[in-house]
């Protein structure tokens, strides 16, 4: 036993006198990183085009052990594309939108691997510029403004042999699903047809489908009142007095994907005018619609599909009914998150401006504000184009003439631009509220409108085939 101890007496000595005795003094040799010097976060190629990427790789050593590996993901056939070499060159044949690529340094003396990630835009001549649609003697066309502001006047039947269908109504731009900057399609509707929308792919501007295509089902007919389009990718709005929304039960890259199914069963018949408002932290959303028969504002809740909750939300505050207005709904503008404007025609004529605050968050609440005339009578027709800032600010187009309107002070001022005898047919606001666009036949106003400016004429675009109806600015 004595001898044991003293045998594990002895090793112990032996380990604690081998740590005792190291200094830690070890010389590591790394490897050598290669630097790279000129390889940018982000390149831009136009489809067919030849995309060169050259890195700039410098080592001490030198860069004859080293390999280069290139992969492009493209995550809709759950594949990439390999290249080697240095530089990497290809022509660029792949689609209109972005790719993530990683460039796969190896030094083949040591095996080490150095990975360098970068993305890639693919781009046509539609990836930027400006669609419009517009009226020409009531049919509708559709152009492109690019860039240095020449137009392509007459796309659609340029490319597809045919004119759009019907009278146009509007364009809206849908994003691809959760990614709200990334333009995917345009979606054109029309009144007085058969099958009154067709979808476009943005980078192409080829034809998709037709509006009817996009039901499981199609109505005998179809009336657009208007739409939108939702952070889904989809779009969703008024048809046949109707709550639609496109389907997003499915992969966003699966054909049934967006696709209409039954309308939001209720008993209600929908102006045209809507407000949708959706969070994306939560996935929901709601709409407020009017019915135009009970002449009632009506709310619906979005829980995957929309749900019909009518007039089941409480009201707090007597400036008017929002149950029984006994009124017409002309025009309605969200301005923020909760005030909304409504213009609003009693049977007497009086054109009132009612404005109340909506609780999106529950519990369900509508405020009614304030209800006044408004300050001039003769502007507020059902033809009269309004839009407004999230400031509070109003842009009301009647005739020849575009008004700025501040209903904190009932301020009423026309802007500075002449537009001469012609009619302006379209406003829409870009730049952050700063920059109004104001269409009239054949032309487009750019005006400037920031603090302190009355419209002042920023640029203007000629060359367009009728009166602008709507406009989509991709970036």
């Amino acid at each position: 036993m004595k001898k044991r101890i003293t045998y594990l007496l002895a090793i112990v000595t032996l380990v604690i006198s081998a740590c005792y005795k190291d200094e830690g003094n070890y010389e590591y040799n790394m490897p050598e990183v290669p630097k790279v010097t000129t390889l940018d976060t982000v390149y831009s190629v136009f489809v067919g085009d030849s995309l060169i990427i050259n890195p700039g790789i410098s080592s001490q050593k030198g860069t004859e052990d080293l390999t280069y590996d290139w992969k492009i993901a493209i995550p809709e056939k759950l594949s990439h594309e390999s290249y080697t070499g240095n530089p990497l060159r290809m022509i660029f044949g792949l689609g209109p939108k972005r790719y993530y690529a990683r460039l796969t340094i190896t030094d083949t003396t040591n095996g080490m691997k150095y990975f360098h990630d970068f993305a890639i835009d693919g781009k046509t001549a539609f990836s930027t510029g400006m669609v419009v649609l517009t009226d020409e003697a009531g049919t509708a066309r559709l152009s492109f403004i690019k860039p240095n502001g020449d137009v392509q006047a007459r796309l659609y039947e340029a490319m597809h042999g045919e004119p759009l269908p019907g009278k146009p109504l509007q364009l809206v731009p849908v994003a691809q699903a959760y990614n709200p900057a990334n333009i995917n399609s345009y979606w054109i509707f029309t009144s007085g047809a058969d099958n009154p929308g067709v979808q476009l792919d943005a980078n192409t501007m080829q034809r998709k489908q037709r509006v009817k295509d996009n039901f499981f089902v199609p109505p005998a007919t179809v009336q657009i009142g208007s739409m939108q389009s939702s952070f889904f990718g989809v779009i969703t709005g008024i048809v046949n007095g109707k709550l639609y929304a496109g389907t997003t039960s499915t992969w966003d890259q699966n054909p049934l994907y967006g696709m209409f199914g039954l309308s939001t069963p209720g008993d209600y018949e929908l102006s045209d005018k809507f407000i949708f408002n959706f969070n994306p932290g939560t996935f929901a959303g709601y709409y407020i619609g009017f019915h135009k028969i009970k002449k009632q504002f009506l709310r619906f809740n979005l829980y995957g599909a929309p749900n019909f909750f009518g007039t089941d939300y409480n009201v707090l505050g007597d400036a008017f009914d929002p149950k029984n207005t006994n009124m017409d709904l002309l025009h309605m503008e969200q301005i923020n998150g909760n005030d909304v404007y409504a213009f609003m025609k009693a049977p007497v004529g009086t054109v009132y401006e009612c404005k109340f605050g909506i609780n999106f968050n529950g519990p369900f609440q509508i405020t009614p504000i304030s209800k006044k005339p408004f300050v001039q009578q003769d502007l507020i027709t059902p033809s009269v184009k309004i839009t407004a800032s999230q400031t509070g600010i109003f842009y009301l187009a009647a005739g020849n003439k575009v008004y700025r309107y501040n209903p904190l002070n009932e301020e009423l001022r026309a802007l500075t631009t002449d537009f001469g005898s012609k009619d302006i047919t379209m406003l829409k606001l870009t730049e952050n509220d700063n920059t109004l666009i104001a269409g009239v036949e054949g032309k487009l106003y750019f005006l400037d409108v920031s603090t302190g400016k009355f419209g002042d004429v920023i640029r203007q675009v000629s060359g367009l085939p009728g009166s602008p109806v709507d406009i989509a600015i991709r970036k």
